[in-house]
């Protein structure tokens, strides 16, 4: 397997990672969204489990916005590496293809 394909497989598993972030923070969104709510409704009185849930989102949300970033910087530079590798796989390819073209010209020359 080259090397190109190693990044890409790579940049399939940081695609899902990013993926799985991106559903933690829409969970945990949702869970604000609906702490917050029912708090309202509540009247700010007697909400106890909607506080516990407003403070996990406060202990967790910005890791989670953290790691996203990270990850997206992590997918950005690997996306780079396989746009190198993979252009340079190219040239290699059309240079070993033009290498054999001009072998078979010179052999249909040579047998004229």
């Amino acid at each position: 397997m080259s090397t190109a394909d190693d990044l890409r497989q790579e940049l399939h598993a940081l695609s899902l990672e990013r993926s799985r972030l991106r559903q933690i923070d829409v969970v945990l969104t949702d869970m604000l969204d609906a702490a917050s709510a029912v708090q309202r409704s509540k009247g700010y009185v007697n909400d106890a489990a909607e506080r516990e849930k407003l403070r996990h989102w406060d202990e967790v949300h910005a890791s989670v916005w953290n790691e996203q970033w990270a990850a997206s910087d992590r997918e950005r530079d690997t996306f780079d590496r396989y746009f190198v590798e993979s252009t340079a796989e190219a040239r290699r390819r059309i240079a070993s293809q033009s290498r054999e073209v001009r072998e078979i010209s010179a052999r249909v020359e040579r047998s004229r």
